[in-house]
């Protein structure tokens, strides 16, 4: 039941973050965060594979970079970034911007809030609230009425197409929820 997808500072890639903030001269950081920089010296793919987190030999190539996501994405996007980001490069959002957008893309549209002079999750300082709101309130508006999500799986019986229906209707008041905190 997801209408669409927020992108807001995101990485294209883990290990380019890593390599990047903890590589193997970050020092203290990286030991203390168990995060390359210790003595072994891993690399950051054989980092996030120990670290447990869904990542295998097998998937690591495909999963560890969101570009290869939106492969499979047929839901709208919004992406948000701050052009001055310190923390995650403001062209990662160019990259997903370029990818989403592309011929071929299963994407059925995508919104960009370009945050001129802002810094990464600048929305938590409360610099654009208003104006990241208004991004975010229209586009969840926009994904509502988006004809192109598929919703052909059904349920067949009448008490789990009431179930659904239930479930749809609490989906729909989940949603009018976020839009009525971004209007306060």
């Amino acid at each position: 039941h997801v209408i669409g997808l927020v992108e807001d500072c995101g990485y294209t890639s883990m290990t380019e973050m890593i390599e990047k903030y903890l590589g193997a001269d970050s020092g203290l950081i990286g030991k203390l965060l168990g995060i390359l920089g210790g003595n072994g010296g891993s690399d950051a793919k054989e980092t996030l594979i120990n670290k447990n987190i869904g990542l295998t030999e097998e998937n690591f190539d495909e999963l560890e970079n969101g570009l290869n996501s939106l492969e499979r994405c047929t839901v709208p996007l919004l992406i948000i970034h701050g052009t001055s980001d310190s923390m995650v490069p403001f062209e990662n959002s160019t990259k997903v911007y370029e990818t989403a957008t592309r011929e071929g893309s299963k994407v059925p549209f995508v919104d960009r809030f370009v945050a001129e002079g802002e810094q990464h999750a600048f929305i938590v300082l409360g610099k654009q609230k208003d104006t990241y709101a208004s991004y975010v309130t229209n586009f969840i508006s926009k994904a509502e009425g988006n004809t192109s999500i598929d919703n052909s799986a059904t349920i067949s019986g009448n008490n789990e197409e009431q179930q659904e229906d239930s479930e749809m209707g609490a989906f729909a008041k989940a949603l009018t929820l976020i839009k009525n905190l971004f209007k306060k």
